[in-house]
């Protein structure tokens, strides 16, 4: 039916497919286990593993609600949204933020982060 999710498969992992991970809040966690997978196979500190997650969370917070302009049930965080609504994906703007934090915070990895 799809191909099996390989984004945040960091053991137990997500077990769906892609054709049956359609809410952006699916692709929060995807990219939260990511990140997670990341942080274990570093053996990062809990410092950086928080820093790690506060920002990653924070991007695809105001990359998702910033598309809702001055709609959003939500106050932003870092980035103000756009004075109109925008007509566009959250999935779309989760991933791009996701991807750009984590390939930022973890540049050797980064042709998994954009792939």
């Amino acid at each position: 039916k799809g191909n099996k999710s390989s984004k945040g498969d960091s053991g137990g992992g997500d077990s769906r497919t892609d054709d049956e991970i359609r809410n952006p809040g699916d692709f929060v966690l995807l990219w939260n286990d990511q990140a997670l997978a990341e942080v274990r196979s570093l053996r990062l500190g809990a410092f950086d593993a928080v820093r790690t997650y506060a920002i990653l969370n924070v991007a695809m917070f105001d990359a998702a609600n910033g598309l809702d302009g001055p709609d959003s049930n939500f106050k932003y965080a870092l980035i103000e949204p756009a004075p109109e609504k925008i007509n566009g994906n959250k999935i779309a703007a989760i991933s791009a933020a996701a991807s750009t934090v984590l390939s930022e915070l973890f540049p050797d990895n980064d042709f998994f982060f954009k792939s």
